[in-house]
């Protein structure tokens, strides 16, 4: 069973996380589908409430992807269905909460009778952009929405201790099991790759009530046992769901992008992957190479991500021989404006107060670069630069 090849002393050494990594790609796509689990996360025609394009998609998009996939002849399923599915089948997940489940979603589910499975972080319930608890109790009432668990405050579940992982997984479980007065039964992994999951995460899951567990593998379903707590899902967007309607009117199938494992091909990424990990784990010193290269003033923008949240809450919580000058955190969840945070970057007060921004995790470090301003240009730094 493939899910027993994650197990943590693999992660001392990149060749076998390698290894394992295609034996399990190699595995999943030997195996017959039973259908494709859809993941999406912000809904909304306004995208100016879009916190992240990689990860929003407007109502009229996602209505037009369900239209046409029913119209040629793919049949939309509930999560608990999945092991009776075959390779026409599509099972819908939201992650995270965003307040249009409970009104445009739940409207386009209602009129093509779409099941709906919601994955809700408790810490996100009643914040803007997010449902509440009325929401909520009231989506687990129809008949079409499932409600699942995603932890307490989406943290990366491999970086945590097991006792605090157990209580991020239990503790949302029983709190929306309170909220809705229901059994939850189906579970998504934050993040959900092998480079933020263990098998100790895993086995947590498997010792629980729940009955399958999401993650985030960019592939088709498979009907294994061995795969109940580690389902794939392929990430849909804006951009992803134009091209699967476009491609559909052409009749021609849609391959996810299998960004996880291509990454890993290629050496740079997995490199950097895989010494961004280990850094983690052994507490990365970045502060130690700023003090060392003379920084004294700097600022940081946390682009996006939990790695950015850990690096960030180290440097601001901790005193050092320079000073944070600004920080920009774009780890929230309610907003995602590069072009603001660029107006912020190049403004006046930051081009003439700092000697270091430091981009994490920088892997787009040169398109910044080229919309940085003369004075900023030279002292952008990203993170994967530093690690690799």
């Amino acid at each position: 069973m493939y899910i027993d090849k994650i197990d943590d002393s693999l992660w001392d050494v990149a060749d076998n996380f390698y290894e394992m990594q295609s034996r399990l790609e190699r595995f999943i796509y030997n195996k017959p589908s039973c259908g494709t689990t859809w993941m999406f996360h912000c809904i909304s025609n306004d995208r100016s409430e879009w916190y992240n394009s990689e990860y929003s998609i407007t109502l009229k998009t996602f209505e037009e992807l369900i239209q046409i996939y029913k119209e040629h002849g793919y049949s939309f399923k509930s999560v608990e269905q999945l092991f009776s599915g075959d390779e026409k089948s599509i099972y819908v997940t939201f992650d995270d909460g965003f307040r249009e489940l409970a009104s445009g979603v739940l409207s386009i589910s209602k009129e093509y009778s779409i099941p709906i499975c919601v994955f809700i972080t408790a810490d996100y319930i009643g914040k803007e952009n997010y449902i509440d608890e009325i929401d909520i109790k009231r989506l687990s009432k129809e008949e079409l929405f499932t409600i699942g668990g995603h932890t307490l405050s989406h943290p990366i579940l491999r970086d945590i201790s097991y006792d605090a992982a157990k209580k991020e997984i239990v503790g949302s479980i029983s709190y929306l099991e309170k909220i809705t007065e229901k059994k939850i039964n189906v579970f998504a992994y934050p993040y959900g790759s092998i480079a933020t999951v263990s098998g100790k995460n895993i086995s947590v899951l498997r010792n629980s009530e729940i009955e399958m567990a999401f993650s985030t593998l960019q592939t088709h379903n498979i009907k294994d046992e061995g795969a109940r707590y580690f389902q794939p899902r392929v990430n849909i967007n804006e951009s992803v769901a134009l091209e699967m309607i476009a491609k559909l009117k052409n009749d021609e199938i849609f391959i996810p992008e299998k960004k996880i494992f291509e990454a890993l091909k290629n050496d740079y990424y997995k490199k950097f992957l895989l010494n961004w990990i280990s850094k983690l784990q052994k507490g990365y010193d970045l502060h130690t190479w700023i003090s060392n290269h003379g920084y004294k003033k700097i600022c940081i923008w946390g682009t996006r991500g939990d790695l950015a949240r850990k690096v960030i809450d180290s440097i601001v919580s901790n005193a050092y021989d320079y000073e944070v000058v600004a920080l920009i955190d774009n780890n929230r969840k309610d907003e995602y404006d590069e072009e603001r945070d660029l107006a912020i970057i190049n403004s006046e007060e930051i081009s003439e107060n700092v000697d270091l921004i430091v981009v994490i995790p920088g892997y787009d470090i040169d398109i910044i670069r080229d919309q940085a301003n003369r004075n900023n240009k030279n002292k952008m730094i990203g993170i994967n630069e530093l690690v690799n």
